[in-house]
């Protein structure tokens, strides 16, 4: 009898009731909740902004290469195409994009069963959870080729995952994106029905920018010729009437005209706390630049390939129209201190570009808050895009006049009048 006694009260010992604990299962009650966990998706994707993620990708491409004088050589490895699974940075946008597919299935897969009154709010969510998955597959698949697919949380919980081949990927892809932009609004009122602000969510523009883009990509990487499919969703884009292109091109990365319609969809930062800020820019800033005072300037890591800074023209605005931060140019020659300490007439500071010029589109405001502290918003997708995508479809269909008409509006705003055609 005692031991029976015994037993039993072992046996309630290790029964739980998780009264203080939640779980999905626990979570997801009310469309506010879903609302939560959406915009949770959200938060996933402000790992873009690490220096692993955005450096890796830029410094990969024609267009950028690092700095001379860089010693890492995980940091500068990308440019040279030498890193390989060992350095820490190849697996941060594996990281970061698996993080938004995780968060993106618990709601697809919790969301539907949820009672609501705010049926266009919970209609929103799972288009904006479809969304972002899809984008992540799809930007998975640009920088790795074949991944697991997986699109339950049941299904993650596997272990060992298989590669699934890219065109398999695709086609979830474009399920993905085709039921997201069939529900998504073309654009957002001030708050949802929760009251919660809706600057920066995504919109019908931003999944039909994505299927352009993907279209794209087949069309020109997997050997695919899609120039139709990826003409079709541009053109959506921009006979929307939703976006338009700022007369300054850098007007459109500068914090005073967060939320200009240029921007289809953007990583936002608030400058004011480091959970809702990054420090992307202090890659574009130049090494001893009184700019960020907290960190001595920047970290001057990327600069214009050779090839791309010749490629502009004498006279033109992106190069030549100044050479120091007060001016409005796309480009920095020399550093100077919010204060003016460095007027053009002095030497630049601690020989700071003597590995060249630096772009300087990413301008920190002047709020008198720490390098950590960053307002500038990261594009994703711009209007621009869907101009450049549709030129370049219209060419693949053989319609180059149509083609050079579309390119030369890019061309054309990014001189502002300088330069030759």
């Amino acid at each position: 009898m005692v031991l029976s006694v015994s037993l039993i009260g072992c046996t309630d010992l290790l029964v739980e009731d998780p009264k203080g604990f939640t779980t999905t299962d626990t979570f997801f009650k009310t469309g506010a909740d879903l609302n939560s966990a959406t915009i949770a998706i959200y938060n996933a994707l402000r790992g873009l902004e690490g220096q692993s993620n955005w450096t890796t990708l830029e410094l990969a491409s024609d267009m950028a290469r690092a700095d001379n004088r860089e010693p890492n050589a995980g940091t500068y490895g990308p440019d040279r195409l030498d890193w390989d699974a060992s350095t820490g940075r190849t697996g941060s946008y594996w990281t970061t994009m698996y993080s938004v597919i995780s968060r993106a299935n618990l709601v697809l897969a919790k969301g539907p069963a949820i009672q609501t009154p705010y049926t266009q709010t919970k209609t929103y969510n799972l288009a904006e959870a479809k969304f972002l998955r899809g984008y992540a597959y799809f930007w998975l698949t640009k920088v790795y080729d074949d991944v697991p697919l997986l699109l339950t949380p049941e299904e993650q919980a596997n272990p060992r995952p298989t590669r699934t081949p890219v065109d398999q990927i695709h086609a979830a892809v474009v399920t993905d994106l085709i039921e997201a932009e069939a529900d998504l609004p073309a654009t957002w009122p001030s708050a949802d029905q929760y009251g919660v602000p809706t600057q920066v969510r995504i919109t019908k523009g931003a999944a039909q920018m994505a299927l352009a883009d993907l279209y794209l990509w087949r069309s020109s990487f997997q050997v695919t010729a899609q120039w139709d499919s990826a003409s079709l969703w541009a053109k959506k884009v921009i006979d929307s009437g939703v976006w338009s292109l700022n007369n300054d091109y850098l007007s459109t990365f500068q914090p005073r005209n967060k939320g200009n319609r240029e921007m289809i969809l953007v990583i936002t930062n608030s400058g004011l706390t480091t959970n809702t800020s990054s420090i992307f820019q202090l890659f574009y800033y130049p090494r001893d630049w009184g700019l960020d005072m907290g960190q001595g300037g920047g970290w001057g890591l990327i600069h214009p390939t050779a090839w791309f800074w010749n490629s502009y023209l004498t006279g033109d605005y992106r190069r030549d129209a100044g050479r120091d931060y007060t001016a409005p140019t796309a480009y920095v020659w020399r550093g100077c201190s919010v204060s003016n300490i460095c007027p053009a007439t002095s030497p630049a500071p601690n020989d700071t570009f003597a590995d060249g010029p630096m772009p300087y589109k990413y301008r920190k405001s002047d709020n008198g808050a720490n390098w950590q502290l960053n307002d500038v918003d990261v594009p994703l997708y711009r209007y621009a895009e869907a101009i450049l995508i549709y030129a370049e479809a219209q060419n693949g269909l053989g319609n180059t006049a149509t083609a050079v008409q579309y390119l030369n509006m890019i061309r054309a705003r990014a001189r502002k009048g300088t330069g030759a055609e």
